[in-house]
């Protein structure tokens, strides 16, 4: 909807190059500036007339012949209305339960508040893609459990990611947020990290672990403990992170590509502290 959000900034004289900008400007208009409404008389709502009221609302609004004052909040939900037609907002139970499809079916490995934007996407034909056939040969998640275990993961992966990565500098509440979800979730990554150890050696036979494990709260818990690491860091808990660090680099199988950056920081901490 970011045309749409353009042509509605565009006539309410509003600038912004971002969605979040044009939003921000948008609140900012509603909240300082007043308009003037009609009264009595409704205009049907016809194409023609729906085109028309998006060209001349602004005009109509500022008109001295209109006698009752109104809050501009009102005026944009109108503006908003005819654009997008009627709406409808799933209840959380609702919403929830396409989540955990979308998650088993499309083998989601990330969360993020658009994880069904694709979907819909595809649903509405604004986005085609080719089509395939789909065959698999083994369940993901061996228990429901699992499964529910996985998806809160991936949701507290999202929330240090917002908090470290998606809302600029990063001030001591949120470092302190980040550090207690690292502690919470550290005991659980060392209990999945010896049971996935032990299915390694005795269960996986055909190396078939190696995708299985992208599956794994552990993989979601073991990016976590490496941003607990920088957290710790940044508290000035040297001694600590250079044990955590040890740790993640004891076991072999979750984020191999991080290690030579595991290793120059443990080696770091080494040589200075």
């Amino acid at each position: 909807m970011l045309e749409e959000l353009k042509t509605l900034a565009k006539e309410a004289k509003v600038q912004g190059k971002t969605k979040r900008e044009l939003l921000q400007a948008l609140r900012r208009t509603s909240g300082k500036q007043g308009g003037l409404g009609w009264s009595g008389f409704k205009r049907s709502d016809t194409e023609e007339s729906v085109k028309s009221e998006r060209s001349a609302d602004f005009d109509d609004d500022n008109s001295p012949s209109n006698g009752l004052s109104i809050n501009r909040d009102s005026h944009f939900i109108r503006k908003i209305f005819a654009i997008t037609g009627q709406c409808i907002r799933l209840s959380s139970p609702a919403l929830k339960l396409f989540e955990r499809v979308h998650l088993v079916f499309y083998r989601s490995t990330e969360w993020t508040e658009k994880s069904l934007t694709t979907i819909i996407l595809a649903r509405i034909s604004r986005r085609n893609f080719p089509s395939y056939i789909v065959s698999r040969s083994t369940n993901i998640f061996p228990s429901r459990s699992t499964l529910l275990e996985f998806e809160a993961s991936i949701r507290t992966q999202f929330a240090v990611d917002n908090i470290l990565e998606f809302n600029g500098t990063v001030n001591k509440d949120g470092l302190l947020k980040v550090k207690a979800i690292f502690e919470e979730v550290y005991p659980r990554w060392l209990i999945i990290l010896a049971d996935e150890q032990r299915k390694e050696d005795r269960v996986y036979e055909s190396g078939e672990g190696a995708y299985l494990r992208r599956f794994s709260p552990a993989w979601v818990y073991t990016r976590i403990v490496h941003k607990g690491t920088s957290v710790l860091g940044r508290f000035k808990e040297h001694k600590r992170e250079h044990h955590l660090l040890t740790e993640i680099l004891n076991q072999r199988l979750f984020h191999a590509a991080r290690r030579g950056a595991w290793y120059q920081r443990k080696a770091l901490l080494e040589e200075h502290y």
